[in-house]
């Protein structure tokens, strides 16, 4: 009986799901700004390390490993190159939910022009020069409103050129042939970077979307993220 009493004078307090935001390829952990999350969960906004010369995606993945929290309840959200990372990262640590957006779950997902890019390594050639370029031509040819196409400018002009050549042929070399997490697949219909077509698997398809659908979806995005790990 005295453990009853304990029990209504001392509820238990239930951990608050903890959710790891991995950023894309050229952004930072800005690109999630636009989303308004409920205040039941707790974040944490990763940001990229430098990856070793000719490292593999597993391996980059691993280092990751160290900043999550085993101790409660966490998930994995990424974006593009992200969720590739999170999706590495959850083979080996097996988190309560892992979201891809806008991502691909392995090699075959992935457009076959890639791998042009083994044989013409022309990423190569990027720059600080080619992304303050690219960055000052972006508000004007993507379907992004004012603040939010400075923004993504903002992210490709401050990024590194040595972190965006490295990441790129983590990508186009990544070995990943299948994987066992039980993933959520969030993907835009007018995705060009990574058709939706070639994915194996798409929970949520939104419509119109593209590969900065968070820019310009964010509030859909926004509700499935709430029902996916808040419910």
């Amino acid at each position: 009986m005295k453990y009853l009493i304990l029990l209504f004078c001392f509820p238990f307090q239930l951990s608050a799901l903890h959710v790891y935001f991995f950023p894309g390829l050229s952004v930072d952990s800005r690109v999630y700004s636009r989303l308004e999350l409920n205040d039941s969960i707790e974040v944490t906004f990763l940001e990229w390390d430098m990856p070793d010369e000719g490292e593999t995606m597993a391996s980059y993945a691993s280092r990751y490993r160290s900043q999550i929290d085993t101790t409660e309840a966490y998930a994995f959200v990424g974006l593009s190159l992200g969720g590739m990372v999170a999706i590495e990262l959850a083979e080996i640590m097996k988190p309560a939910e892992c979201v891809l957006i806008s991502s691909a779950v392995c090699r075959d997902d992935l457009p076959g022009r890639y791998r042009v890019l083994e044989s013409i390594p022309l990423y190569k050639v990027v720059n600080g020069k080619v992304l303050a370029l690219t960055s000052m031509v972006l508000p004007y040819i993507i379907p992004i409103d004012h603040s939010g196409a400075h923004l993504y400018g903002d992210m490709v002009r401050q990024y590194d050129a040595l972190m965006f050549q490295r990441q790129v042929h983590m990508l186009i070399h990544w070995d990943r042939q299948t994987t066992c997490i039980n993933y959520v697949h969030i993907h835009g219909s007018k995705d060009k970077i990574i058709p939706y077509k070639k994915q194996a698997k798409i929970d949520f398809l939104i419509r119109g979307g593209g590969h900065k659908m968070l820019m310009t979806h964010a509030e859909e995005i926004n509700l499935i993220l709430k029902q996916v790990l808040i419910g």
